[in-house]
């Protein structure tokens, strides 16, 4: 219903533009009549009529014309004003747009994330990978918690060199291992990389660079144990993403069991249920 207003109302609108159109047309046709009849009657009689002709088309040209740039001016401002109130209010109807003050709504304004925790009897491992483009080197790192938001172990490990997505690979993989070491029977593990995700829950190609860690990643989650993948935004990732970039100050794997200082701030707003604003980079 909503929808058959709106077009109804753009065929008005295109309907008075060429109103407006004709209207002008027969106004310049009047305007050029008028002016041949002034000026015949103030010519001399034995001038030519290719003079009085010439004399009149040089001005009447000039007032068409302006009266037609005037016209098209205003066509084109009403068309622009129609389509403007069209997808204004198709906006406002879904909510996009508070009806009060033509202001943007908060789900599209701002889009808030948070950390949050596991089902009661279930643990969650959050990972993230690290790349530093201007040298290639590469950490991962990762940390598992209760539904309270309980630290219970983290880890952070240099890779060396390598791609962003082959450390958000290994990263799945130590933290499964880590997690699978310390007895946990139900995991959920997030990661921010929706590639690494992907590729663990469709599997790759033999042929594929990551098909090793990959199959081993799908091998360990299929022993007896429930495992779930998903896929998080970095901002509900801040804790692993932290732990990762920690990697790159130390050799080797390093396990936390307790949080280290640079993540305290994070591990307490994940506690607490802190939302975050997408594109938080604290």
């Amino acid at each position: 219903m909503r929808n058959g207003k709106r077009m109804g109302l753009a065929i008005v609108v295109v309907l008075v533009a060429q109103i407006l159109i004709v209207g002008g047309a027969m106004a310049g046709e009047s305007s050029e009549s008028a002016l041949v009849e002034a000026r015949a009657a103030q010519e001399p009689a034995e001038a030519p009529e290719i003079r009085r002709l010439g004399k009149h088309h040089s001005s009447t040209d000039k007032s068409v014309a302006g009266g037609g740039v005037i016209l098209g001016g205003l066509v084109t401002a009403i068309f622009a004003a129609v389509f403007c109130y069209i997808r204004v209010t198709g906006a406002r109807e879904a909510g996009l747009i508070s009806s009060s003050n033509n202001r943007l709504s908060p789900q599209l304004e701002k889009k808030l994330i948070r950390w949050n925790p596991p089902d009661v009897n279930w643990l969650k491992m959050n990972v993230d990978g690290s790349c530093w483009l201007h040298t290639s080197e590469i950490g991962c790192g990762g940390v598992l918690r209760d539904s309270n938001g309980r630290w219970i172990s983290g880890f952070s490990k240099n890779m060396g060199y390598g791609s962003s997505v082959l450390a958000e690979a290994w990263a799945v993989k130590i933290g499964l291992e880590l997690a699978k070491n310390s007895s946990v029977q139900n995991l959920s593990l997030e990661a921010d990389s929706l590639i690494v995700i992907n590729m663990i829950k469709n599997g790759v190609e033999i042929d594929h660079p990551l098909f090793p860690i990959i199959a081993g990643i799908r091998e360990l989650a299929a022993k007896n144990w429930n495992v779930t993948f998903s896929h998080t935004l970095r901002e509900g990732n801040r804790v692993a993403n932290l732990l990762a970039n920690l990697a790159h100050k130390s050799s080797g794997l390093q396990v936390w069991s307790n949080p280290p200082s640079v993540c305290i701030n994070a591990v307490q707003d994940d506690v607490k249920g802190t939302w975050l604003p997408r594109g938080f980079a604290g």
